[in-house]
């Protein structure tokens, strides 16, 4: 001990060895702290976690309530529009004739704008029938999407019909015309 007293370097080592050893036994108090949720010195009483736990288990049951109910009925879900494609083809589904004109008017509005934005507002403006609901959300989705791509604006565009043919025609059209205004520029 005396000669650690004269020697300044090891006095020095000491002190941080120690200190040392003291930081990492805080950090572990506080990880094990944190990890079983205990804030300092507060315990909650036994008779708190049970109340919080049947409470929990009452919000999840009745959240799984909920989700049997909506199961039981048919709901528009908005993510996707395949999603919605088996409620609308057998349910109160369009004629041939109203499919096939509304097919052939999407035809020639794209060949009068310059792409399917334009298009789908053509149609808006223009288009007075049964699609409008299709339309709405073509251009819902092209102006407040993060994505904005061609592919889902041309679901939502198409939903309820059996389009595909149209669909990859219009998608051909489109990166045709993409192309060509890139090699002009």
């Amino acid at each position: 001990m005396d000669m650690i007293a004269q020697n300044p370097y090891y006095l020095v080592s000491l002190i941080a060895g120690i200190a040392a050893v003291g930081f990492i036994v805080a950090a572990i108090v506080f990880l094990v702290k944190e990890r079983t949720g205990k804030k300092g010195t507060e315990q909650k009483s036994r008779k708190d976690t049970d109340k919080m736990v049947k409470e929990k288990k009452f919000v999840f049951r009745r959240k799984k309530k909920e989700e049997a109910a909506e199961l039981d009925e048919p709901q528009k879900t908005f993510l996707h529009p395949a999603a919605n494609r088996r409620l609308r083809v057998g349910v109160g589904a369009a004629s041939e004739l109203d499919c096939e004109a509304y097919k052939q008017r999407i035809i020639e509005a794209y060949q009068q704008c310059t792409g399917l934005k334009d298009t789908i507002w053509l149609l808006q403006e223009t288009w007075q029938g049964g699609w409008q609901e299709n339309i709405d959300r073509a251009k819902q989705y092209l102006t407040q999407s993060r994505y904005k791509d061609v592919e889902t604006a041309l679901d939502y565009l198409l939903e309820g019909m059996e389009a595909d043919k149209l669909k990859q025609d219009l998608i051909q059209m489109e990166v045709v015309r993409y192309r060509r205004i890139e090699t002009k520029r």
